[in-house]
């Protein structure tokens, strides 16, 4: 039950793993559950737990991946197009969506089953693909916004962020955001 929450980011490393071989390029996971490719954002992850069996864990886990695929940008709105990309602009020949598919669940599968008996690997390989690591961010607590610089995942899957008086805080929801300094 402790590691369900834990689930969604074993899962982002399979979808990582598998876009990353159909793409040959580096996807990187922001936490908790976007996926990243060249500084923008490509797709996201949701996973829902269904009802408790008995009190021995959740019915059913479904996780969901939504992946901006055969999207041409100029679609999206203007103030969205700096901040995301679609696979059609990866200079994939031509994007095949069912061996997509199928490459993309077999990986998350592989993963999530491998989380089962290898935590910190999998864990280990999410922080290789960490986008905030290192990144001055901001994110909105309860307290107000607090600025820092991402530090990497913590064991139990909270962020780890260190603020402005070196104070390190463990994110266990909500968003952070990369600052980006603009140029004058």
């Amino acid at each position: 039950m402790q590691d369900l929450s834990l689930v969604t980011l074993a899962a982002g490393v399979g979808i990582c793993q598998g876009l990353s071989e159909y793409t040959s390029r580096m996807i990187q996971l922001k936490w908790p559950n976007d996926l990243f490719i060249e500084g923008k954002k490509l797709g996201g992850i949701l996973t829902e737990a269904g009802p408790m069996a008995g009190g021995m864990g959740p019915e059913y886990l479904v996780i969901g991946v939504g992946i901006n695929v055969q999207t041409n940008l100029d679609l999206f709105p203007e103030p969205l197009r700096s901040r995301v990309f679609s696979l059609y602009h990866a200079q994939v020949a031509r994007v095949e969506l069912v061996p997509l598919l199928q490459k993309l669940v077999q990986a998350m599968l592989a993963a999530v089953t491998r989380f089962e008996s290898d935590r910190e690997g999998v864990l280990a390989d999410w922080q290789t693909r960490d986008y905030l690591l290192g990144k001055y961010l901001e994110y909105e607590s309860s307290e107000g916004v607090i600025r820092a610089t991402g530090k990497g995942l913590a064991p139990d899957g909270r962020y780890i962020i260190l603020d402005e008086h070196f104070v390190e805080h463990r994110v266990v929801a909500g968003d952070l955001h990369p600052i980006r300094f603009q140029s004058r």
